[in-house]
């Protein structure tokens, strides 16, 4: 997965110091480009949307919800692999997220092993030319890949 790896960017979004951290240190551990964030706005100006990549993010923000934030990137076009992880989420967070594009929605408390093997198959995804395997909007063509 190492090749992959260089062109590939995991964002976190977590407002929580701990739990970003964590998720910093974990996935660095396996060999990925990592960028956190505390807060959406600062995601949303910083991101580079030319680069591979996931966005892992916290339900509830200090700026904005969530899923707010997947609907914005929605709106704006930005194709990308949302991997919600969060202590807050509830079943209808976790359907209107995944009905609106997002790859996973795992909770806190199943650990960061799921979110690398969620991780994982982002990138799978891409070395296998179809993108995350699914697109990150509702409404986009099937087999749509990100412009990079």
């Amino acid at each position: 997965m190492s090749e992959t790896n260089r062109e590939f960017i995991a964002y976190i979004l977590d407002d929580d110091v701990d739990s970003r951290g964590l998720l910093v240190s974990r996935l660095r551990s396996h060999g990925l480009s990592v960028a956190a964030f505390s807060c959406a706005a600062d995601f949303i100006e910083n991101h580079d949307r030319s680069q591979l990549a996931c966005l892992i993010l916290e339900s509830k923000l200090p700026d904005m919800t969530g899923l707010e934030l997947q609907e914005f990137l929605n709106s704006q076009q930005i194709w990308l692999p949302l991997i919600f992880f969060t202590a807050s989420g509830d079943i209808s967070s976790a359907v209107s997220a995944i009905q609106n594009g997002a790859e996973d929605f795992i909770r806190k408390v199943q650990g960061t092993s799921a979110v690398v093997a969620a991780v994982e198959r982002v990138i799978r995804g891409y070395r296998s030319g179809k993108g995350s395997g699914k697109p990150r909007h509702p409404y986009a063509p099937v087999g749509y890949r990100p412009p990079i």
